[in-house]
């Protein structure tokens, strides 16, 4: 297949069936720079930025960008002409001017396209033929700043070795099969019945039922760009690093700092990663998937020159211009002189000094929003440096294991609910387009359901709580909204009145805490 019919086949089958094109926080560029800052380096200022997406589909990652930063400067493209024309529908509808969605091959851009500060490619490398892996790399190359960062994500082995067994056996089994939903319906009960007739207790029996148990939760989309692809090409980590630095590119982390550093695997592991290695680079992150069976990077990039700038030597001190976002924990835990934090994940921080605690807990609290560990403790111990060490070195630890993060853009605590809430426009836009989804302050996806569609349009500040509850009351006797109990419509007037009343609660609440609700525009 030559490559030109090859990207019209990838081009159609994205037409056919397009990609659910949604936020993907760790490709975003105040991630990626407080990594390099992390690093020792200094990458462009985000809100100014020029921005590049490689594969941006419909622009769900590159839109919430442009809109939350508007004096940055964002350029997509995209082989499917069906997702950039709904892409600029959206930009069109939000009244954007600092965003352009282009149609085209990633292959076709060169230096008069200019220069990126940051360069993203979410789930387009190992998708995509050999020429076109090169074009990406050389794009990252020729169009990154000299102090850019460059965000490429791909499958990798060992781990992908396994699903790639079952993507074999689909592509087997839907051959001829035109219909991309179709191949998706054929390849799902074919795995359903495959797993069920293997050995429960054989070791690929396991793996077939446990993908299949997965298989039943992922949208159709992403079965069908995934394991049903026409490319899907992982590589092992070692070569994309020496791949990256033949295109004078040097690897600089994994945008989930955790999965990056050897110590965070736990000392005894972290030792043999080192040792095993010889503490070099493509071999300790080679070691680092064997140990794992990890499936999936999201790799930073730098230009080769930067190489000479960057420290590989962490340090808490360099949280110093960072900002730092800690989300909920379970209750801490007193174990003598020692009080234990732990996430949900599993992950945990211990710490003897009850400052520390009560500020990492009440930081968690106020989830999404972040602070500067130094103006923290500053503010609350002035010129303490002993507890302003200690704070440091806590929350450092915590981001090393993925218990926190960080960002060089602050995001304010959420503000009280008002009489007449206000969300963010993007959310109020996408809500009333009756999308199902829409992206908070974080970059993150939030669903919502057919309540919150309806609710969240209305909140431009100048809504009571009263107005939200007509609103639902109307579309209830429209029926475009029915309240249930155990599948039987709500009759009686108290009950939906009742049902009203908990949804909208809920829906604020939900609002408040997913980083959607903003402070009242002033006029």
């Amino acid at each position: 297949m030559s490559p030109s019919t090859h990207s019209d086949a990838i081009a159609r089958s994205y037409d056919q069936m397009p990609y659910e094109s949604r936020p993907f926080p760790q490709s975003h560029p105040a991630k990626s720079a407080a990594i390099a800052r992390l690093f020792g380096l200094t990458p462009p200022d985000v809100a100014t930025a020029r921005v590049l997406e490689l594969g941006c589909a419909a622009g769900g990652n590159l839109i919430p960008l442009a809109a939350a930063n508007p004096d940055a400067t964002c350029v997509g493209v995209d082989l499917s002409a069906v997702q950039v024309a709904e892409g600029m529908a959206r930009i069109k509808g939000l009244g954007l001017t600092n965003i352009v969605l282009r149609q085209g091959s990633i292959a076709d851009l060169g230096p008069a396209d200019g220069t990126f500060d940051y360069i993203i490619c979410h789930g387009v490398y190992s998708w995509v033929p050999a020429p076109v892996q090169a074009a990406i790399l050389r794009v990252s190359r020729e169009n990154l700043a000299p102090d850019g960062v460059a965000y490429v994500s791909y499958n990798v082995f060992p781990g992908w070795r396994l699903r790639g067994a079952l993507r074999d056996a689909m592509l087997f089994h839907v051959e001829g099969i035109a219909d991309h939903a179709e191949q998706v319906r054929a390849g799902r009960a074919f795995l359903d019945r495959l797993a069920s007739a293997t050995d429960a207790n054989g070791p690929y029996g396991q793996v077939l039922r446990r993908e299949a148990a997965l298989m039943a939760a992922y949208e159709d989309h992403y079965i069908a760009h995934e394991f049903l692809a026409l490319n899907n090409e992982p590589c092992y980590v070692r070569d994309f690093i020496r791949t990256a630095r033949e295109n004078g590119l040097e690897f600089l982390a994994e945008s989930n700092l955790h999965g990056t550093v050897a110590e965070t695997f736990g000392e005894a592991a972290g030792r043999m990663l080192r040792e095993l290695s010889g503490n070099e680079l493509d071999r300790l992150e080679q070691y680092a998937d064997f140990l794992t069976g990890r499936t999936f990077r999201q790799s930073l990039l730098v230009r080769c020159e930067q190489s000479q700038k960057l420290s590989r030597k962490l340090a808490h001190d360099r949280l110093e211009r960072l900002h730092v976002s800690v989300r909920r924990l379970l209750p801490a835990e007193t174990m003598g002189a020692t009080h234990v934090m732990r996430d949900k994940a599993g992950r945990s921080l211990s710490t003897s000094d009850t400052r520390v605690r009560d500020h990492i807990l009440a930081l968690a609290a106020q989830y999404p929003a972040t602070t500067n560990p130094t103006e923290l403790a500053e503010r609350s111990y002035p010129g303490n440096a002993d507890f302003a060490r200690m704070l440091q070195d806590a929350l450092f630890k915590m981001i090393l294991i993925g218990m926190a993060e960080i960002t060089t853009v602050p995001i304010d605590e959420a503000p009280p609910i008002a009489a007449m809430p206000t969300a963010l426009p993007l959310a109020r836009f996408d809500a009333a387009s009756r999308r199902s989804w829409t992206t908070n302050v974080c970059h993150e996806a939030i669903a919502l359901d057919i309540v919150q569609q309806t609710v969240l349009p209305l909140l431009d500040g100048t809504n009571e709580i009263t107005a939200l509850h007509r609103t639902i009351t109307a579309c209830i006797k429209s029926g475009s909204i029915r309240f249930e109990r155990e599948g039987i419509a709500l009759a009686g007037e108290h009950e939906i009145e009742t049902a009203i009343t908990e949804h909208v609660a809920t829906a604020i609440d939900k609002f408040a805490r997913s980083g959607l609700l903003c402070a009242a525009q002033v006029p």
